[in-house]
């Protein structure tokens, strides 16, 4: 209490406010159930944000780094996303990806913890330790059978290794119990030349019709980018092959598009280790739509080469409808550029820029709701930016919200939660 007065004291002039103590982040029950969970993260540390159906903040913390209770044996890294699209009605979904590699599934609004499973096996001992990896698990999808898929970006190079061991692959985890129960392998999604293999690395998933389409971003050991393509999946038959995406490279991102189960978008952000304007030659955006047979072929794409006043689309990425997407342009430091945000229209090719951000690498993955006609982007640098979506397609600011008021951490992601 002194030191709060001397404090006052001599900075009298200047005014004098003690904030609060933070809350706790000890998933209490909410009084309100939310509409969207925000991912608050330094990259070291990460909270949970909840925000109501019009974007005000209910609690900026739910769970974060610093939360224990029965059944969580880990606590959250500063890896942390959720899932592309919802898994289970009132649940929120967290992925660890490269500390733990843990999934965390809590319920809402109660705040009870379901479970906490990995996304590979425990680690073997004495000489199985050789074949040990980090699978880097990436996005979970629900199959509606008491098991989910998974998938993990990273190759388990190790000799050795055993079959739920290898990687670059996605897994069949049953809910109840987080059993590993089955792996469907990228392999034959790989790109194999004379001097390198171009691992598949899948990632997001998105069902399109009967099918499971898969963002994959074939690179090699170094990283370094091979010819672009996205893998489907056929579940029951545990296989995965490739669409080759001629033109296009690391395509990492794939997004549903609301009200059609028959169609996804695909994001190839071009060629690593390369600035801006290198990486337009091979990036740009894909529309997936089913054949006659019920399998995803190309519709039609959108190529940043063929757009060269347009920053280059590379993270962000979320479908408004089947002509009309928004994602962002990463800034670059080499060239002193920011963010910019862009809404693409499939059709006519034009590309609105809809805000630019103070910074690079601070805009990412945001959340549309059709029903409500509203689009959350989260930029680390202002907020989550609100934007109402009008019937012939504008979009126009509403407001800002600050989900960090007190820890101040930056929003990395926001998604829109399944709830009654």
């Amino acid at each position: 209490m002194k030191l709060v007065h001397l404090l006052c004291a001599t900075s009298f002039l200047a005014g004098c406010a003690v904030k609060p103590p933070v809350p706790p982040a000890d998933l209490a029950p909410l009084a309100i159930t939310p509409a969207f969970a925000v991912v608050t993260s330094d990259r070291a540390s990460t909270a949970i944000a909840m925000l109501d159906e019009n974007g005000t903040l209910i609690t900026e913390a739910w769970i974060d780094s610093g939360t224990t209770r029965p059944i969580l044996s880990a606590t959250l890294d500063g890896d942390v996303v959720m899932p592309t699209l919802p898994v289970g009605r009132n649940v929120l979904n967290l992925i660890n990806q490269l500390g733990a590699t843990v999934i965390t599934r809590i319920a809402i609004p109660s705040g009870d913890v379901i479970a906490q499973f990995a996304g590979q096996r425990p680690e073997p001992e004495g000489d199985a330790a050789l074949t040990r990896f980090r699978a880097n698990i990436q996005d979970m999808l629900d199959l509606h059978d008491g098991t989910v898929l998974v998938t993990r970006f990273e190759p388990n190079r190790r000799e050795g290794a055993q079959e739920l061991d290898l990687g670059n692959d996605a897994v069949v985890i049953r809910l109840s119990d987080g059993m590993l129960m089955d792996r469907i392998s990228f392999d034959a999604v790989n790109l194999v030349s004379d001097d390198a293999t171009y691992y598949a690395r899948p990632s997001a998933m998105v069902p399109v019709g009967e099918r499971v389409v898969v963002a994959t971003t074939r690179l090699d050991q170094l990283f370094n980018s091979g010819a672009g393509a996205v893998a489907v999946i056929d579940v029951p038959a545990r296989t995965a092959r490739a669409i080759e995406l001629p033109g296009f490279a690391d395509c990492l991102e794939a997004v549903p598009v609301p009200s059609d189960a028959t169609r996804a978008v695909v994001l190839c952000q071009g060629d690593t280790f390369t600035t801006m304007t290198q990486r337009r030659a091979h990036a740009g955006l894909v529309l997936l739509n089913l054949d006659s047979a019920g399998e995803p072929q190309i519709e039609t794409s959108w190529r940043a080469s063929e757009h060269p006043s347009v920053p280059v689309p590379s993270n962000g990425l979320v479908a408004l409808s089947s002509s009309r997407v928004v994602v962002n342009a990463m800034g670059d430091r080499s060239e002193n550029t920011d963010d910019t945000y862009l809404l693409i229209d499939f059709e006519t090719g034009a590309a609105d820029v809809i805000f630019m951000s103070s910074g690079a690498f601070v805009i990412s993955k945001g959340a549309y709701v059709a029903e409500r006609e509203q689009l959350l982007v989260p930029d680390a640098t202002n907020g989550v930016r609100i934007f109402a979506v009008s019937d012939d397609g504008a979009l126009e600011e509403t407001r800002i919200i600050d989900p960090s008021p007190y820890r101040r951490l930056p929003a990395r992601e926001i998604r829109a939660l399944l709830t009654e």
